[in-house]
């Protein structure tokens, strides 16, 4: 029961963190997962692949990829004599919203880092 606590309470403080990066690139919570996990987990790179590994349901993932598709976020493509499973890519444009992530996330490392040593 205590680890689910400290779950709940580590992806609220996560989310907490990242509100202004979302806020500032007009992303849903669940459009900035889906970029932050394809930006983390290359290996993973299917809608299938969040769906199975995020535990999400397809019509949520469905509806931010094509969002994000939309904004030019990510693009999909195919892999060489395979049509059936398009592999979703982060596009350069995007790059901005990773880096404005990853130094909030950094500072927030720190923040706990420190309260743990004290």
């Amino acid at each position: 029961m205590i680890f689910w606590e400290r779950q709940k309470s580590l992806t609220a403080f996560y989310e907490a963190c990242t509100k202004p990066v979302r806020d500032a690139y007009d992303l849903t919570q669940m459009q900035f997962n889906i970029l932050m996990f394809l930006h983390n987990n290359s290996q993973f790179d299917t809608a299938g692949d969040l769906v199975k590994t995020r535990h999400l349901t397809k019509s949520h993932v469905s509806t931010a990829l094509k969002e994000l598709e939309a904004r030019g976020w990510i693009e999909a493509h195919y892999a060489a004599g395979n049509r059936k499973s398009q592999h979703l890519r982060i596009t350069k444009s995007a790059e901005a919203v990773i880096a404005a992530r990853t130094k909030i996330v950094d500072g927030a490392v720190s923040m706990v880092k420190m309260a743990i040593d004290k």
